[in-house]
Parts: C-alpha cells; structure tokens; sequence
C-alpha cells in the first residue's frame, strides 16, 4: 500500500533502517522491536499532502520521526520521510 501508484508522486527509493532496536522492559525482556523506513519520493505540494494523507490512513500503524521537504526546481519538491513502525518479531 505505501508504494502503490499515486499520481503525481514519483518514487525515487525506499530504504529499510538494518537497526531495529528492541524494547525491553523492567526486567530487560525483549517484546517490541522499532523498525524504520525512509522513502524518498518527489512531486509538488498538493500531490505530496495527498499522499501524506494516505499514508496516514493506512490500516498499519505508521510513526513520524522526519521530513525533509526541498524544492529542486519549482514546482516539484524531493521529499524524504523517516518513519517507523513497531513488531514482535526482529
């Protein structure tokens, strides 16, 4: 779903963070891990707020950590998003 065809948004890579640091609790036992993930993406403003607003409504569970939004040559912007999500499972 988060690479699915948009209109107007042109992929430009999808990295997955290797570190997928563990929660532990009190007793340092491990049961969530944080999973990153960086998109690049370019496409104007309103395709990007678009999108944005699809990704926020996504049945998974998604968590903002950054945006770096930067106009390259009007109206297109690059637009590199660093989120993450949580699992059970490393």
């Amino acid at each position: 779903d988060v690479l699915k065809k948009e209109p107007g948004i042109e992929l430009v890579s999808l990295t997955a963070d290797p570190d997928d640091t563990p929660i532990t609790n009190a007793d340092n036992q491990v049961f969530l891990y944080r999973q990153g993930l960086e998109i690049t993406f370019q496409g104007n403003f309103f395709a990007t707020i678009d999108y944005l607003n699809k990704l926020e409504g996504l049945r998974w569970r998604l968590f903002w950590d950054k945006m770096d939004y930067r106009v390259e040559k009007y109206p297109m912007a690059e637009v590199t998003l660093h989120l993450h999500t949580f699992s059970d499972q490393a």
